[in-house]
């Protein structure tokens, strides 16, 4: 049996369950015309007819009824252990690495942080204080809040928002060192400049 075969088998079984190919596509992701073509293909493998069909018949034939008995169990007891392994794993645990700048932790990172691990008690949140990285990987970070875009590839980056920034000088430090005429003249300058919050 390969994999195809065992599909077949798995939509031949549900068509079964619910009483003929309509009915179990509402049930299932397949359409009625793909249940009916994998029900043909998988009697033409095992070179038996499974069930006889038309517009208002859907009934299982004696080799039909063997395979049923055979492998409908086995998908049901499947499913069930499938079902319980998802059940285990629904409780959240692990840490979570978050870098952002310092402000932007205090007024809403923290906050939310301590609502979700209290929520969810074996997850820990650790928070790293920086305005850009480049060491996504090698720090282990989960979640970056940026004011720049980085350049690390095969990263998932989307804008939050939007910060206007101003630049002030009076006069008298205009008069001493002159009026910067572009970008890379602040570089000749005198800077005071805050840490600014992320908005990527």
């Amino acid at each position: 049996m390969n994999a195809k075969d065992l599909t077949h088998l798995y939509l031949f079984c549900q068509a079964v369950r619910y009483g003929g190919f309509a009915a179990a596509s509402l049930h299932i992701d397949a359409s009625p015309p793909t249940l009916s073509r994998a029900v043909t293909s998988l009697e033409q493998s095992l070179c038996e007819k499974l069930v006889h069909r038309n517009a208002k018949q859907f009934q299982l034939t004696a080799a039909g009824e063997q395979c049923i008995k055979q492998f409908s169990p086995l998908f049901d007891t499947l499913s069930s252990n499938w079902q319980g392994i998802n059940n285990q794993h629904s409780e959240l645990s692990g840490d979570i690495h978050i870098s952002c700048p310092e402000p932007f932790a205090d007024f809403i990172v923290q906050s939310i942080a301590i609502d979700f691990m209290t929520a969810h008690p074996k997850v820990n949140i650790h928070i790293k204080f920086a305005s850009d990285t480049q060491r996504f990987f090698g720090d282990q970070i989960d979640l970056a809040v940026v004011t720049k875009p980085t350049k690390t590839p095969h990263l998932i980056q989307k804008l939050l928002f939007e910060m206007p920034l101003t630049l002030a000088a009076n006069s008298d430090y205009l008069n001493k060192f002159g009026r910067p005429q572009c970008v890379e003249d602040l570089e000749q300058h005198n800077l005071l400049a805050a840490n600014t919050l992320g908005a990527w």
